[in-house]
C-alpha cells in the first residue's frame, strides 16, 4: 500500500521548509551561486533546523522522519535553490547509509563531532572504479558538488567504505549546482576508516543516494516549470498569452505530467526502504532516479524555451535551473549506472505492483 495521505509531523515539515526556501534559499540563489556556498546567516538558520540530519537517529539530534518525509522536504528546499539545498543537506543521506551498515554507533563515530561547515559526501562507485587494497583505497572522481571533503562514503558493489582522511581535493570550474561548490577529489592509498563489506548495505545506500537526488530534481523542476508557467501567462502574443496556444498548453501539460510522475515514483520508492528485501528498494530507486533524470532533460531545456533568447539570461531563474538538472543528473553514479542496476535485478513479478491512496490535499 502506498499511501501519500499526510502525516501532521510531515506538513509541518515540509510548511518550515517552503518558507526557508522562499525566504532565504530563491531570493539569494545567484548570490550564493556567485560566492559558491550559502551565506553564513542562511547556513546557521539550517543548522538550527537540523537540515543535514534530517533523517538521523533521535539519539544523535536528528528528526528520525520516515524517507518519504525526508523526500518532500528535500523537493521543496530544492525548489528554492537545489544548488544550495544540497550544500546544506549533503550529510542526510550519508547518515542514513551509515545507519544501515552499522547503526547509531556508526553515525555518531563518523560524523558527530565534524566541524558545521564540514564537507560530507555519499559517492556511488558503481563500476568499482576506485581501487581498495591493503586498507587504503586509490583512484579519482573527477567531480563532487562539494567545497571540501571531511568524510566521503563510497558505495560500491561489494560494500561500503568511509574515507576520513587522505582526500586531496582541487576546485574545478562547475557548470551547476555552483552553490555547493566544486571540486575535483584525488584518493592516493587514502587510510580507509572503516568497511562493510555488504553487498546488501552498499545497495540500500546507493538507494539512499539515487533518492536524494531524485528529491531535488523534483524540486528544481517544478521551480522551472513554475516560472516558465508564469511568463506564459503574462507574455501575449497575437492577442492572447502564450498559455493559450494550443501548442504551448499541450507542452506545459506534458512537463507538469513529468513532475508529478518523477515525484509520485521517489515517493513509491521511499516508502518501500523499511518494508521490502534490499534488490527490491534498489529496483524502485533506480526506476525513480531514471525518470527524474529524463523529465529533468525534458522540462529544463523546454522552460528556457518557454522564455525563448530570454530564458538563457541570468535574469530568470530557468538558466540557473536548467544547469542545475543536468548536473543533478550526474550524481549517483548516473544513469548508466541505473539502467545497468535495472537490467541486473530480475524482473519484478506482475502482482509486486502497489496500491496508491492520494490525499488531494497533500498533493498540492
Amino acid at each position: 500500500m502506498f499511501d501519500l495521505s499526510d502525516t501532521e509531523e510531515g506538513r509541518m515539515v515540509r510548511e518550515a521548509a517552503g518558507r526557508f526556501a522562499a525566504e532565504c534559499l530563491a531570493p539569494a540563489e545567484r548570490a550564493h551561486e556567485a560566492a559558491g556556498a550559502p551565506a553564513a546567516s542562511v547556513r546557521e538558520q539550517a543548522r538550527d533546523m537540523g537540515l543535514a540530519r534530517i533523517g538521523w537517529p533521535q539519539a544523535l539530534g536528528g528528526a528520525e522522519l520516515s524517507l518519504a518525509d525526508e523526500f518532500e522536504m528535500l523537493r521543496v528546499l530544492a525548489s528554492g535553490d537545489a544548488g544550495a539545498a544540497l550544500a546544506l543537506s549533503a550529510p542526510a543521506p550519508a547518515g542514513r547509509a551509515l545507519s544501515a551498515a552499522g547503526g547509531v554507533d556508526a553515525v555518531r563515530r563518523h560524523l558527530c563531532g565534524l566541524p558545521a561547515d564540514a564537507g560530507v559526501w555519499l559517492h556511488v562507485d558503481a563500476d568499482a572504479g576506485l581501487a581498495i587494497a591493503d586498507g587504503c583505497i586509490s583512484g579519482a572522481i573527477p567531480w563532487l558538488p562539494v567545497a571540501r571533503l571531511d568524510c566521503l562514503l563510497i558505495a560500491r558493489p561489494d560494500g561500503l567504505s568511509v574515507v576520513r582522511a587522505g582526500c586531496d581535493c582541487t576546485p574545478v570550474p562547475g557548470g551547476g549546482l555552483r552553490a555547493a561548490g566544486a571540486v575535483g577529489v584525488t584518493l592516493e592509498r587514502a587510510p580507509v576508516a572503516e568497511h562493510w563489506p555488504d553487498p546488501g548495505v552498499a545497495v540500500r545506500a546507493t538507494a539512499y543516494a539515487r533518492l536524494y537526488v531524485v528529491a531535488l530534481m523534483v524540486g528544481q523542476m517544478q521551480a522551472a516549470f513554475e516560472h516558465a508557467r508564469a511568463y506564459a501567462l503574462e507574455r501575449v502574443a497575437f492577442g492572447k498569452p502564450i498559455a493559450h496556444h494550443q501548442a504551448l498548453a499541450f507542452l506545459m501539460t506534458d512537463m507538469r505530467a513529468a513532475i508529478d510522475a518523477s515525484r509520485l515514483m521517489g515517493l513509491e520508492a521511499a516508502s518501500r526502504d523499511a518494508r521490502v528485501e534490499a534488490d527490491e528498494f534498489e529496483r524502485a530507486a533506480a526506476q525513480a532516479y531514471l525518470e527524474a533524470a529524463e523529465a529533468g532533460m525534458f522540462v529544463g531545456p523546454n522552460a528556457v524555451q518557454i522564455l525563448g533568447a530570454a530564458g538563457f539570461m541570468q535574469d530568470h531563474p530557468v538558466e540557473k535551473a536548467m544547469r542545475e538538472l543536468r548536473a543533478l543528473g550526474l550524481l549517483a553514479g548516473g544513469v548508466d549506472a541505473a539502467r545497468n542496476a535495472l537490467n541486473r535485478l530480475p524482473v519484478p513479478d506482475a502482482g509486486s505492483g502497489f496500491w496508491l491512496a492520494l490525499d488531494p490535499e497533500a498533493a498540492a
